[in-house]
Formats: structure tokens, sequence, C-alpha cells
């Protein structure tokens, strides 16, 4: 399945504004794709659209403002991306998400970088997306370690699984994440 273009490059939405969604927006510029960023906040949007960093984490990691255009609003950071990647804290992704419609994920490839399971629930952010959301097995991926946001944001040699249910999905996103200092492998555990 080919990723949805726009402008002829792909579209990639990263959902949220933490040290981790910001060093995975820094691995993502690195790619020739158009890339959609919910922050929660809109001056903080603002903020990263005129200055092309995030001003409360990594504040050394500056990002290609041409490539990237921040939002606080979801559903225009989602609308048209293929894929999209969530890197909310387990503890906030429950809130971030349910304002959304049931259908908000139809047709994409989502992909939780989000450590742990939602507290109040005790369940895995794939059950979420599966249950509530109606999301695919295999349309659904992860991203694990071992590497950490401030080692990418210095761009110190880093790796990455990627790990799903379908192979070929897991290649597609492992290919938006490779780069000159992030090597991606994929399993489907």
């Amino acid at each position: 399945m080919a990723l949805l273009r726009l402008n002829n490059k792909p579209v990639v939405a990263v959902v949220g504004d933490g040290s981790w969604a910001t060093a995975i927006m820094k691995i993502l510029t690195e790619q020739d794709i158009k890339i959609r960023w919910w922050v929660r906040k809109k001056d903080r949007a603002r903020y990263i659209k005129i200055y092309g960093y995030n001003p409360n984490y990594l504040q050394g990691v500056h990002l290609t403002k041409s490539k990237i255009k921040p939002s606080s609003r979801l559903t225009r950071v989602i609308g048209d991306a293929q894929t999209v990647i969530l890197a909310v804290p387990a503890a906030f992704i429950k809130d971030a998400l349910m304002g959304l419609p049931s259908d908000a994920f139809d047709g994409k490839i989502v992909v939780s970088a989000i450590k742990g399971m939602i507290p109040q629930d005790h369940i895995l952010v794939t059950d979420l997306l599966m249950d509530h959301f109606n999301v695919p097995k295999e349309k659904i991926t992860i991203i694990a370690g071992p590497c950490h946001a401030e080692e990418v944001a210095m761009e110190r040699q880093s790796y990455l699984t990627i790990g799903g249910f379908d192979l070929d999905t897991a290649q597609q996103v492992a290919s938006l994440l490779r780069c000159r200092y992030v090597k991606v492998e994929v399993n489907e555990d």
C-alpha cells in the first residue's frame, strides 16, 4: 500500500509534543515527506511554526519548518495523513483521542510510540485502537527501543524496532524512521 501523498509527498501525523514526540519529529524531518504535528496548546504550535523548535522539550532540536505543520486541532493533523504516530504518555492518550469519531483512523496505519498501559483502564494502547476506533491489528505497529529521545536529538547512532502483525505495514513504518543516525529493524512480535 502506498502512502497518501500531498503535493507528491507522503503525509505523516505525529500526536504528542513531549520529548519522544519531538525526537520522532526530528527523525521524520530527515525524510522527503510532509508532517502534521499535534501539540496540545495553540501558543506552542504557533511558537514551533515560527521558530522551528519545541520550547518545552529538547530545545536544541531544530526542525525543518517547511516540512512540518504544527496545530492544536487533532482532526486537522490526522485528517490527510496515511500514517499516524501516537507519542502521548499512556496516562493521557485516552483524553487526547476521545474527542475523535470512532472512524478517525479508517484506512490509516497507526503507530504506538507509547510505553506501558493506559493506567485507568489497564489496557494497552493497541487495545484502545482496536476496541474503540476499530483499527485492524494489521494496521497497527509499535515502536520499541533501544534508544532515548535525547540520543536521537544529539544524532547519536540509535536503533529502533518496529513490531506489528503485518510485516509489510511494519516495513512501511520502518522506512519512515530510518535515517543516517537511526537504524530500524522489524519483527512480528
